[in-house]
């Protein structure tokens, strides 16, 4: 079965298609889809680059990148056909990765402690297509953040971690009875 996308991948690159697809100028897709996602602050992506970096400091890369996009020369392809073939990229890269089988169905935050967002993940959510920009060293995207220090496998172990967090038992509850 093939590996899905996230809604908000999803959504986010719909959304770019659009808005790409009417502009006169098509300039550097995946560093215009590596924005999008930045400034969707319900994201993955996001949140867990919100877990290392200020506000101000999501804000800046997302400037730079900006900036960038300006000078950056157009694309041979239809933004359709750019994201379509993004889209497998990542399928094919996190679909052929070692490790389990998991259900593709099953949530990241219902993943066990020893899975790895390296080995095939429920679902290509933004932090996957955010960290395979990160991973082109030519990228602008790369750049900016390297700025801060950030990788594309700082990026990806992160949200593991942030998933885990998330999903830890609570402590028990204290016995709240005073009369006691």
């Amino acid at each position: 079965m093939q590996i899905k996308i996230s809604k908000t991948l999803e959504g986010i690159i719909a959304e770019l298609v659009f808005a790409t697809t009417k502009a006169p100028v098509r300039r550097a897709l995946k560093e215009q889809l590596a924005l999008a996602i930045l400034r969707h602050e319900g994201s993955l992506a996001h949140q867990t680059l919100a877990t290392r970096l200020h506000s101000w400091e999501i804000r800046h890369i997302a400037q730079l990148l900006e900036q960038q996009i300006d000078v950056t020369p157009e694309e041979n392809l239809s933004p359709e056909e750019f994201f379509r073939s993004f889209c497998n990229e990542l399928r094919s890269k996190y679909d052929s990765a070692e490790g389990h089988d998991c259900n593709p169905e099953q949530g990241l935050m219902e993943r066990s402690a020893s899975d790895d967002l390296t080995d095939r993940p429920p679902m290509i959510s933004t932090i996957h297509a955010l960290a395979a920009i990160a991973e082109e060293k030519d990228s602008c995207t790369a750049r900016a953040m390297q700025h801060f220090g950030i990788s594309a496998q700082q990026l990806l172990s992160d949200a593991l971690r942030l998933a885990h967090k998330s999903i830890s038992r609570p402590q028990q509850p204290r016995n709240l009875n005073l009369c006691e």
